[in-house]
């Protein structure tokens, strides 16, 4: 996971990324979701994640970038016709201000879900967790600021204005 966190990092601070799935089974997978990709060709959607992953602060290895197998640029209207959202299965409160969220998706999708949870909002997250005896459940905790209090209401809305996040209705 470490590559894979890595490619991340680097996507999000070169192309802005909205969004970002990748997966890693014999190799680097996914997709990114931007608005730097409007306006320009497929094509030019790949030289910019190559570049991107080869001109950072800290460019992948010759190994690493060996392990990419592919990773698809898309403009947020491409993604719209048809990409999949994390899903919110379950908002549950824990404490004053504190919730735990189930994401069903791997570790990617979780991470999406926290970084929206950080960088639109400021709220402060863990790590996100496998679920035990659970397929492709994940949890994170979100908690509110001082600043900026969080109840259920708030974070659900939240979450259900992201485009790239789908929540349950039972959640």
């Amino acid at each position: 996971m470490a590559l894979t966190k890595k490619i991340i990092d680097i996507l999000r601070h070169a192309l802005h990324a909205d969004f970002i799935h990748l997966d890693d089974e014999d190799g680097i997978y996914g997709y990114i979701v931007t608005h730097d990709f409007d306006g320009i060709s497929a094509l030019d959607h790949q030289y910019a994640i190559e570049s991107a992953l080869r001109n950072a602060e800290y460019p992948l290895t010759r190994d690493e970038m060996r392990r990419v197998l592919m990773i698809a640029g898309l403009t947020p209207a491409e993604y719209a016709e048809g990409g999949p959202r994390a899903r919110i299965q379950k908002i549950k409160k824990i404490a004053d201000g504190t919730f735990e969220l189930l994401v069903y998706g791997g570790e990617v999708d979780a991470e999406n879900v926290r970084y929206l949870l950080e960088k639109e909002s400021g709220f402060v997250t863990t790590e996100p967790e496998i679920v035990p005896e659970k397929n492709f459940l994940m949890k994170i905790r979100v908690q509110g600021t001082p600043e900026q209090g969080l109840t259920k209401a708030k974070l659900k809305s939240l979450l259900m204005n992201d485009q790239y996040i789908e929540v349950r209705p039972s959640a």
